[in-house]
């Protein structure tokens, strides 16, 4: 239902990442996602200046998602054959380094912290060929050594908050996106 909508608005670039929630779904299948993918791209190439698209991230160090880095790999492929076909730039999210360490993560371990935002944000900038302020692949300050007690409480309490919920509600074929509404529908 978002697609109508960007068109009607008709912006002169839209940044197109989609499908993530839908490739780690138990038995989806990626052809099947990128064809769904395919069909929003090709709708926002014929009406949009620029449709900036987005790969998937690379799970190799994610515990839990790394059973699906084939499955991602895939789409990911699908993904630039896609940006190919349609002449669209690619913010190649697999391979941005920097994503790959846990401060580029919110609690939750599947969406962005807000300096993991901004490290794909520049990265963003930098394929539409604007000068950005840093270098969004910079490596972190190293950390800390921690305890392993103290990670496995971690990983402990992640599973109760976060992880034991979202395997309930794929269970249930609930999505956390269900019955939101747009933060700014409109175009501002």
């Amino acid at each position: 239902e978002q697609v109508p909508r960007v068109l009607e608005l008709g912006p002169e670039l839209v940044s197109f990442c989609a499908g993530g929630n839908d490739i780690l779904r138990p038995g989806s299948d990626p052809d099947d996602v990128a064809s769904r993918y395919e069909a929003a791209v090709a709708k926002l190439a014929s009406s949009v200046g620029t449709v900036l698209v987005c790969t998937g991230f690379d799970t190799r160090d994610v515990p839990v998602l790394r059973h699906l880095r084939g499955k991602i790999a895939t789409y990911t492929a699908h993904v630039r054959a896609i940006a190919d076909r349609y002449d669209c730039p690619v913010l190649d999210l697999w391979s941005l380094r920097s994503v790959q360490d846990r401060r580029a993560w919110s609690a939750d371990r599947l969406h962005l912290s807000p300096d993991g935002h901004t490290r794909v944000a520049l990265r963003a900038a930098q394929v539409l060929g604007l000068e950005v302020c840093a270098d969004p692949d910079q490596p972190w300050p190293p950390l800390a050594q921690r305890p392993a007690a103290a990670v496995r409480r971690d990983n402990i309490h992640w599973a109760r908050e976060h992880l034991v919920p979202w395997i309930g509600r794929r269970l249930r074929g609930e999505s956390s996106g269900d019955h939101v509404e747009p933060k700014r529908p409109d175009l501002l």
